[in-house]
């Protein structure tokens, strides 16, 4: 039968010395850490886990790893910060991570309580979080700005630690930011669909439409499924087609947006001047396609040639 025995427990050296027969029936159960001022200093173990250990190959000459080798050796390899805070909230350990993300604030942490690094309004809400974990032993998460670093945003989780409080934490200010990006796009996106006087596409790679707006087809008179699959080029004045895929292929091959006036072909035959704009859709290293903005001009003077568009902007938006 596999040998099992407890789990840590931890006690500080002014408990311990006062307690010591409480520490003595706690290490029958499971090891005890005892902590000074807030740093592991000695574990206590029962004479039956020892004489096991032993006779397992423990000892300095084993040179197998213990628990707490691993575990500084995991924190110290992880892409999270780590903070171990003693329990009268002193700041006692930073791990590779966390080292790094302070070093700009140009702080020394290790040692000073965690009132004195983290100045309010910022730090209160995480010191809050770390109080009610000292006393209720229970998780707490964080999400808000870093409080050394107002720039920034951070996610933590706080958690009851041996020998006071713990404080995983990522750096999350890229991922508020895209947040914040994502919220202007869709806030844009609203604006762009309710002013009826703006049309969008969007084209992939191959210069072919994958999505139209509602302006777009009711400009054109033409349902989305007629577009989708289909070139803009194919809905414009004809002299201007060749053109206009020498703009598109620009726009996929150099990144780089353009701007131009063109003539959309409805379909009736009329057409709709409308200022055009192809920003690269950029995908990791490369480009998926491209965003194309048209705004109509169903009022503007055409070419010599053109014939003038019935276009109604109002009619299209409710359309």
């Amino acid at each position: 039968m596999q040998y099992q025995y407890g789990e840590t427990t931890a006690i500080t050296a002014a408990d311990g010395s006062r307690n010591f027969g409480r520490c003595q029936d706690a290490a029958l159960k499971g090891p005890v850490v005892v902590t000074h001022h807030g740093r592991p200093r000695v574990v206590i173990v029962s004479a039956e886990h020892f004489a096991n250990w032993k006779a397992r190959g423990g000892g300095p000459e084993a040179g197998g790893l213990d628990f707490e080798t691993g575990l500084a050796a995991v924190l110290n390899a992880s892409s999270q910060g780590f903070i171990s805070l003693s329990s009268d909230l002193r700041i006692v350990k930073m791990n590779g991570a966390a080292l790094a993300y302070f070093e700009d604030s140009g702080l020394r942490l290790e040692g000073r309580y965690i009132s004195e690094v983290f100045p309010k309004p910022n730090g209160s809400l995480f010191q809050d979080k770390i109080t009610r974990v000292q006393r209720t032993g229970e998780h707490e998460q964080y999400e808000g700005q870093a409080p050394t670093r107002p720039d920034r945003y951070i996610r933590a989780h706080i958690f009851p630690y041996p020998g006071g409080i713990g404080v995983l934490f990522a750096n999350i200010t890229d991922e508020v930011a895209n947040d914040r990006r994502l919220a202007w796009s869709a806030a844009l996106s609203d604006a762009i669909r309710l002013s009826g006087s703006v049309a969008t596409c969007e084209i992939n790679i191959r210069g072919a439409i994958v999505e139209a707006s509602p302006t777009l087809c009711a400009t054109l008179a033409l349902p989305a499924d007629k577009l989708l699959g289909a070139h803009l080029a194919d809905f414009v004045a004809t002299s201007a087609r060749h053109h206009l895929r020498g703009v598109v292929e620009r726009v996929l091959r150099d990144r780089e947006a353009q701007r131009l006036r063109i003539d959309l072909l409805t379909r009736d035959g009329g057409l709709v001047p409308a200022d055009c704009v192809m920003a690269p859709l950029r995908e990791g290293h490369g480009v998926s396609g491209a965003c194309i903005m048209l705004a109509l001009r169903p009022g503007a003077e055409l070419g010599p040639d053109a014939a003038p568009s019935a276009f109604d902007p109002v009619r299209a938006a409710r359309l």
